[in-house]
């Protein structure tokens, strides 16, 4: 059975991210209610959490929309990998009992990519959804007639037989923190390889608010794993490079600056296409005012990310900070190809068009942000007023 072997590679799977692309065949966009913003993705999250356990394929769509709308929310991609599996039988029964062909590991890989955009876009996400993931394995297995009682109970049992590790991270999938780190403590004793037990150590130790515990694990994580990649070539996205990349966001929100560029340094050293870390660095010299060093490195994310238009969007706007109007321009034009949903870079874009003197296409701008921003977006008002400002320069007579 591979309900274990999926815990532990939904925790710490190394794929490439999937892109996000606008001709992507679109599911149905959820009918919300009536008082409930459809520029809003948190309208669709809410929507999504309540159809999750009655209707998975409701939940996958709105988790879609969420995703689209914000490329920002780790929580939406989470939910899309989570929501994949639970709306189709068949990858559901492959990430149980494995694949069977190079489509089939195709589709899972795809899956697991999923996971990793997540935990780029937030990574200490807590990945308490696997539950239910359990849940449809075991249920897929027994069959539809089973009751909840006794699914779960060849859940636990499965568990069981699984040891520390499996407990562990059935009670960090539950919130129960201080036993899943014991449990880990166990695993640890017993394990040849650590880093896995060490990272998820330490993603505990921040979600409960003690930061120097989870820095000491992740240290440790780190230096196990080099012992395993020392040994073994990894492809794609090194363990290690992210593990460097959790520890640096740990600093930085700790205001270690110093210490989380090294950190993210390191990162890039492991992989240097690993993207998030140059947006980090660049980010970091944004504020100290180093806008050399930001330029290159958003430069050299968006490059590394060519499909991302979070990213795109990102660097246009240090281009734009940094009065390089037409490369900015360029970079928010390919974001909105990409993602044609989100709406910050519209706005930004329009911005630039006027700056321009280019009226007509700043005012169709606007108005696509208007379209697209959520109610509660306060740039709303801004864009408002620019363009009735447009609109009567536009209608005074020349002179």
């Amino acid at each position: 059975m591979r309900l274990l072997a999926l815990a532990a590679c939904v925790a710490a799977v190394f794929a490439s991210p999937i892109p996000t692309r606008a001709q992507d065949k679109l599911p149905p966009r959820p009918r919300l209610a009536a008082d409930q913003d459809t520029n809003d993705a948190q309208s669709y999250l809410l929507y999504a959490v309540a159809n999750l356990d009655k209707d998975p394929r409701l939940s996958q769509q709105a988790y879609y929309w969420a995703s689209r709308i914000d490329p920002n929310s780790g929580q939406a991609i989470y939910g899309r990998a989570i929501t994949t599996l639970l709306a189709d039988d068949g990858l559901l029964r492959m990430s149980y009992n494995g694949p069977r062909n190079d489509r089939d590991r195709s589709d899972l890989r795809a899956i697991d990519s999923l996971y990793l955009l997540a935990t780029i876009l937030d990574p200490f996400l807590h990945r308490n959804l696997q539950r239910r993931i359990f849940m449809a394995q075991v249920t897929a297995v027994l069959g539809g007639r089973a009751s909840q009682a006794a699914i779960w109970a060849a859940v636990e049992d499965e568990m069981r037989r699984g040891g520390p590790a499996a407990l562990g991270y059935a009670a960090y999938t539950e919130s129960k923190f201080p036993a899943a780190l014991d449990y880990y403590r166990e695993a640890l004793e017993k394990a040849k390889t650590k880093s896995y037990f060490y990272k998820m150590r330490g993603e505990m130790f921040w979600l409960i608010g003690n930061a120097d515990s989870a820095m000491a694990q992740f240290k440790l994580a780190i230096q196990d794993q080099k012992k395993i990649e020392d040994k073994k070539v990894v492809i794609l996205y090194q363990p290690k490079a992210v593990y460097e990349y959790q520890l640096g966001w740990i600093h930085e929100r700790e205001g270690r600056t110093a210490e989380a560029k090294e950190a993210y340094g390191r990162a890039l050293v492991e992989d240097l296409s690993f993207y998030p870390a140059h947006v980090r660095i660049g980010a970091l010299a944004l504020e100290a005012g180093d806008t050399a060093t930001a330029v290159s490195e958003f430069d050299l994310a968006a490059q590394a990310a060519p499909k991302d238009a979070k990213v795109k969007y990102q660097n246009g706007y240090v281009l734009a900070l940094t009065r390089r109007l037409a490369e900015a321009s360029h970079q928010l034009q390919e974001a909105i190809a990409l993602e044609p949903w989100y709406a910050e870079p519209r706005l930004l874009l329009a911005r630039l068009y006027e700056a321009s003197d280019m009226a007509d296409l700043a005012g169709k701008e606007y108005d696509a942000f208007l379209q697209r921003s959520a109610q509660s977006d306060l740039q709303r008002a801004f864009a408002q007023e620019r363009i009735t400002v447009l609109r009567g320069v536009a209608s005074k007579p020349r002179q």
